[in-house]
């Protein structure tokens, strides 16, 4: 008859150890799953228009190209949620401004506007 040392409740102390690692390795898919998750749904926010600006201002806190606007020109820039601007030049050019986020830096920003959650803060 095997020694009960090491039983517990017919189950060993190897099994429960066992068991244990799986349940962790799950918990670790999940969280990978749903990081790719909000990842995904931070890529296709970030793709949206935030903002439509039509002006002929020098001023403007991303702006290293006053001659777009010098002698009265008009520009129109168009802010994305991933960051991008996209300026639109009164010949029909397009200038990019801003940092685009990726990443873990897009899902927090998407967190952070949309009230997105996580299933366990992982990120």
């Amino acid at each position: 008859m095997p020694s009960k040392r090491g039983h517990f409740f017919g189950i060993t102390i190897v099994d429960k150890f066992k068991q244990g690692a799986i349940i962790n390795s799950m918990s670790e898919y999940k969280q990978q799953v749903e990081r790719q998750r909000l990842l995904l749904e931070a890529e296709a926010w970030s793709k949206a228009v935030k903002d439509i600006h039509v002006h002929s201002l020098s001023s403007m806190w991303y702006d290293n190209r006053p001659q777009d606007t010098a002698d009265g020109k008009s520009v129109t820039d168009v802010a994305y949620n991933s960051g991008r601007i996209e300026r639109t030049l009164d010949n029909g050019k397009k200038v990019y401004f801003g940092e685009v986020l990726t990443g873990d830096d897009l899902i927090q920003a998407y967190q952070k506007k949309t009230g997105a959650t996580v299933l366990n803060d992982s990120i």
